[in-house]
């Protein structure tokens, strides 16, 4: 691959994929520190039920961070064939764990049916007093069949999203690489004619 998205240069490809980690970690980190520290009036925070889940997210959310962190150091201060291996090899590692964590994700919002239903018809009894049993009960299982419709499409995308990223590094690495060994080739050779 020369390009990334077909029309931004790798290496732009790359700082961008770079920063979009970056944040994205971050979101997750604080946010799963958000549903762990509070209680929440929405019925769509799936993950607010599963407090223990919380924390490990926090911490793989701040590693991702950190790895992109890491990768932007590589692209702009130090860009050696060997680091950007070593941040390819890095970007199939958070694929792997972004992948775990999306199909948990998933499995959550399959196993919490029941505490989504519950605390919905909750809120809005509470909040509209004047809708009747039935349309409360239909509102909370048509809120949940799009949210596990919603949140499945969105975890495959970004699943797909995080190895074409990934892919991009490893091409980019590899781009550089060849590009290194053609100017040692190129100066070893001109060493020699002199």
């Amino acid at each position: 691959m020369n390009k990334c998205c077909l029309c931004i240069n790798i290496r732009t490809g790359v700082i961008i994929i770079s920063f979009i980690w970056f944040f994205s970690g971050l979101y997750t980190a604080i946010s799963n520190i958000v549903y762990f520290t509070t209680e929440t009036e929405s019925y769509y925070s799936f993950l607010s039920y599963v407090k223990a889940y919380n924390i490990p997210v926090s911490i793989i959310g701040f590693s991702i961070s950190f790895c992109a962190l890491f990768g932007l150091y590589v692209i702009h201060w130090n860009e050696t064939a060997r680091l950007l291996k070593i941040y390819s090899i890095i970007a199939y590692v958070i694929v792997a764990t972004l992948t775990i964590l999306e199909i948990v994700n998933i499995a959550i919002y399959f196993s919490y049916k029941d505490d989504f239903e519950s605390k919905c018809y909750e809120i809005i009894v509470k909040n509209y007093p004047y809708k009747s049993q039935s349309d409360a009960t239909t509102e909370c299982q048509e809120a949940y069949s799009f949210s596990v419709t919603f949140g499945t499409i969105s975890a495959i995308l970004y699943i797909f999203a995080s190895i074409y990223f990934a892919m991009i590094i490893q091409s980019y690495s590899e781009h550089r690489r060849n590009q290194y060994i053609q100017e040692d080739a190129r100066s070893s050779k001109g060493n020699i004619n002199q």
